[in-house]
C-alpha cells in the first residue's frame, strides 16, 4: 500500500506540476516531516515551496536539533531528507546532531559555501549527489560505519584534495569523485571489495582489478585490466595517461574532459594502441580514437571519432583522415580550433561536437555529410559563414544557435517556418491564433523542437516526404486538434506530441517500430490510436494521463509493454496482451480505474509483470496469469478491489510473488503452483 501511495503520488507530482507545502511543520526556522507517529520520528526537508525553485531557502549556520516538541509531542530527528538543502547557496555551516542515521540523495547538492560537515557515525550511506557541486567543501572524512557511496555523491567538489575509503565501504557508484582536485586517494587495508594497490593513488575493484576512480597522481598498475566508467571524468588536472599491456576494456567517458597532455598506450596491448607516436587511445580493431589530447596527432588511419575524444582538450589544431566516416558527440567541444575541413566520406556530425569552440571561424562541410547533431555547432562564435550541402537531411536543436551565421541568417528570415534545404528547422516568432500550417513538399526530417510549446498551432500538413519527426517536436502544442502523419516514415522522437491536449486521435504509420518515451502523455483527449503492424515496443511514459482513450488493439509483434506506458488512462475499459510481450512494465496500467478486463492466452510469451502493473485497477474482476511468468512484482495488482479471480496454471514458470502483490484484493482462494519460491511481504 505504502508504495502505491507513494507511486501515486510522486508521478502526480511530475505530470501536473503541483506545488504542495513540503512540510508538516516548523521550529526555529527548520521544516520537518513526519516520518512515524507512532515511534515519534521526524525528518528535515526544504524550506518553503521547493517547485517554484525560489530564493527562500536555509542561508548562514543551521543547527538541527537531535529532537524537537510540537503538539505536545516530543519527536526525534533521525534523517535529513531528499533535496532538503539543495542549492542553499548561502548556506555556510551546519550542524548534524548523532541522532541522524539517514541523509537522503542530493541532500546538500549545490550548496556552494558549505565549506565543512561532519556525518555522524550512525549514518551507512552516503546516497547519489548528495554533495554535488559542494565547492567550498574542503574537508571531509568518511565516517567508519559508511557501507555505500552513491553516485555523484562528490561530483564538483574542487576544493577537497583528499579521501581515504575505510574497510567497511562495500559499493561505491559511478562519477563519485569527478571533476575533484584530487591528489590522494587511499583505501585502507582490510577493505574486501576495493583496494589501492601499489600507492597507486586511485580506487581499485580488487575482484574485476578495474580501476573505478583516479586523480591527477595516479599511476595505473600492471595488474589492472579495465579502466571503469567515467573514472577519470574531468580531473582536469591529469598530465599523461599511461595505459598498461594488460588494460583489455576502458569504460564510457573514462577520460572525458581529463585535459592530458601526454597518451601512451604500451606496446603489446591487445585492444588499445597509440600508433604512430600519436598522443592518443586507438581501439584497434574498429579504427576509432577515443580519447585524445591536444598534444595529438590524428593518425590517417582513423575513421572515427569518438564520443568526446578531445572534449575540453586545449586541441587548437586538426588534420582530419581522409578516410575519417563518424564525428562522435562532444568530439572537440571546447577546443580552440580555428579552422577545420572535414573530408568527404564523413555522413555524420555528432551532438554538440564543436560546441563552444569560441574561436572557430570557418569549417568546411562536404556534400557526404547527412547529419549535424544537437548543438553540433552551438557558441562558435567566430563562426559567420558556413555552407550547409543538400545532403544534409537531418540537423538537431540548436545546432548553429549562438553563432554569427545563425544570428544573422536568422534575423533576414520573415517570422514563420524556417528550413534549411529539405530540413524543417523551427518555427521562428509568435504563431498567430488558430493556426494552420502546410509543410513544403519534399521536407525529409523535422527538427526536435520546432514547433515546441506553439499553442496557437491547430492543423499541420506533412508531405509524404517527411521520413523523421525529431523530439519534442510538437510537444506541448495544445490547440493542435488534427494532424496526419506520412505513411513511410521510419522515426518519429521522444516526446514528439506529448501534452497535445486538443489531439483526439492519431494513425501511427506502418514501418514505425517503438513508440518513443512519452510520445503521447498527456493528451487528454485522444480517444483513438491506430498502432501499426511493425511496431514491436511500448515505451515508458507514452500514454500517460491519456484519459479520453477508451480502447487501444495492441499489435501482434510487440513484445514489451514499458513503464508508466497506460498510467492513469482511467477509461481505458478491455486490454488484449498480444502473444509475443515478454514484459509488462512497472506501473504499465496502474490507475486505469476503468479497466475490466485484461486477455491473455495460456501460449502468451509473457514473463515479467513488473511492479504496480496493475495497481488501483479498482474494476478488475478476473485475471489469467500465462504459463511462461515468472514474476509478479511488488504490488503489481494491489488495491485491485473487485479482483475475485486469479487463474495461475499448474505447469506455470511463476517463482516469485512480490510484496504486497496482491493487496485489498477480494479473491477468497488462489492456487500456488510448486516453481514458487519465494511469496514477499
Amino acid at each position: 500500500m505504502q508504495k502505491t501511495k507513494h507511486w501515486l503520488m510522486t508521478i502526480a507530482a511530475l505530470l501536473c506540476s503541483l506545488t504542495t507545502s513540503a512540510h508538516d511543520f516548523e521550529l526555529g526556522g527548520i521544516y520537518y516531516n513526519v516520518l512515524s507517529s507512532g515511534n515519534l520520528t521526524v525528518e528535515v526537508t526544504y524550506k518553503g515551496d521547493y517547485a517554484a525553485y525560489n530564493d527562500d531557502r536555509y542561508k548562514g549556520a543551521i543547527i538541527i536539533p537531535e529532537t524537537v516538541t510540537y503538539n505536545g509531542d516530543t519527536y526525534q530527528v533521525i534523517r535529513i531528507g531528499q533535496e532538503a538543502f539543495s542549492h542553499c547557496e548561502n548556506l555556510s555551516a551546519i550542524t548534524i546532531p548523532e541522532s541522524i542515521t539517514a541523509i537522503g540523495q542530493d541532500a546538500f547538492s549545490g550548496c556552494s559555501n558549505l565549506n565543512s560537515i561532519v556525518i555522524p557515525e550512525a549514518v551507512t550511506v552516503i546516497a547519489d549527489g548528495t554533495f554535488r557541486h559542494c565547492w567550498s567543501l574542503t574537508s571531509f572524512t568518511i565516517p567508519e560505519g559508511i557501507i555505500s557511496i552513491g553516485n555523484h555523491a562528490f561530483y564538483g567538489c574542487s576544493g577537497l584534495t583528499s579521501i581515504r575509503i575505510s574497510p567497511k565501504v562495500t559499493s561505491i557508484g559511478v562519477n563519485v569523485f569527478s571533476a575533484c582536485s584530487f591528489t590522494s586517494m587511499i583505501v585502507d587495508e582490510g577493505n574486501k571489495v576495493y583496494d589501492s594497490r601499489n600507492g597507486c593513488n586511485a580506487i581499485i575493484e580488487t575482484e574485476s582489478n578495474t580501476l573505478i576512480a583516479g586523480c591527477s597522481s595516479t599511476h595505473i598498475p600492471s595488474s589492472v585490466t579495465a579502466i571503469g566508467d567515467r573514472a577519470f571524468y574531468e580531473q582536469h588536472s591529469l598530465n599523461t595517461i599511461s595505459i598498461p599491456k594488460q588494460i583489455t576494456l576502458i569504460g564510457e567517458e573514462a577520460f572525458f574532459g581529463s585535459g592530458a597532455n601526454y597518451i601512451t598506450v604500451e606496446a603489446g596491448n591487445s585492444k588499445y594502441d597509440s600508433r604512430n607516436g600519436c598522443n592518443a587511445i586507438i581501439e584497434t580493431e574498429s579504427n576509432t580514437l577515443i580519447v585524445g589530447c591536444k598534444n595529438s596527432v590524428i593518425p590517417n588511419t582513423v575513421t572515427t571519432i569518438g564520443d568526446g575524444a578531445f572534449y575540453h582538450t586545449g586541441l587548437a589544431s586538426v588534420n582530419l583522415p581522409k578516410d575519417l566516416k563518424l564525428i562522435g558527440e562532444n568530439a572537440f567541444a571546447g577546443c580552440p580550433l580555428t579552422n577545420v575541413t572535414i573530408p568527404e566520406g564523413v555522413t555524420s556530425i555528432g551532438g554538440w561536437a564543436f560546441h563552444d569552440c569560441t574561436v572557430l571561424s570557418s569549417v568546411t562541410i562536404p556534400t557526404s555529410v547527412t547529419f549535424i547533431g544537437e548543438c553540433a555547432f552551438h557558441s562558435c562564435r567566430k563562426l559567420s559563414t558556413i555552407d550547409i550541402p543538400t545532403s544534409v537531411t537531418e540537423i538537431g536543436r540548436a545546432a548553429f544557435m549562438n553563432t554569427p551565421w545563425y544570428e544573422n541568417w536568422i534575423a533576414n528570415k520573415p517570422d514563420g517556418i524556417i528550413y534549411i534545404n529539405n530540413v524543417l528547422y523551427e518555427y521562428k516568432g509568435t504563431m498567430p491564433a488558430n493556426t494552420s500550417i502546410e509543410v513544403k513538399d519534399g521536407v525529409i526530417s523535422i527538427t526536435p523542437y520546432a514547433f515546441y510549446n506553439c499553442n496557437n498551432l491547430a492543423a499541420i500538413t506533412l508531405p509524404e516526404s517527411v521520413d523523421k519527426i525529431g523530439e519534442w517536436a510538437f510537444a506541448y502544442c495544445s490547440s493542435l486538434s488534427s494532424i496526419t502523419l506520412p505513411q513511410k516514415m521510419s522515426s518519429i522522437g521522444e516526446t514528439a506530441f506529448g501534452a497535445c491536449s486538443s489531439l483526439t486521435s492519431i494513425i501511427v504509420p506502418e514501418g514505425i517500430t517503438t513508440i518513443e518515451f512519452q510520445m503521447f502523455h498527456s493528451c487528454g483527449n485522444l480517444a483513438s490510436v491506430t498502432l501499426p503492424e511493425s511496431l514491436t515496443s511500448i515505451g515508458n511514459n507514452t500514454f500517460v494521463n491519456c484519459r479520453s482513450l477508451t480502447s487501444i488493439v495492441i499489435p501482434d509483434g510487440v513484445t514489451s509493454i514499458g513503464d508508466i506506458a497506460f498510467y492513469n488512462c482511467d477509461r481505458l475499459a478491455s486490454i488484449v496482451i498480444p502473444n509475443n510481450v515478454v514484459r509488462i512494465g512497472e506501473s504499465a496500467f496502474f490507475y486505469c480505474t476503468s479497466l475490466t478486463s485484461v486477455s491473455t492466452q495460456e501460449s502468451c510469451k509473457l514473463e515479467d509483470i513488473g511492479d504496480d502493473a496493475f495497481a488501483l485497477c479498482t474494476e478488475l474482476t478476473s485475471i489469467n496469469i500465462p504459463k511462461g511468468v515468472t514474476r509478479i512484482g511488488d504490488f503489481a495488482f494491489s488495491d485491485c478491489y473487485k479482483l475475485a479471480s486469479i487463474n495461475i496454471p499448474e505447469n506455470s514458470k511463476l517463482t516469485s510473488i512480490g510484496r504486497g502483490a496482491f493487496v485489498s484484493c477480494s479473491f477468497t482462494s488462489i492456487n500456488i503452483p510448486a516453481s514458487v519460491t519465494t511469496i514477499g511481504d
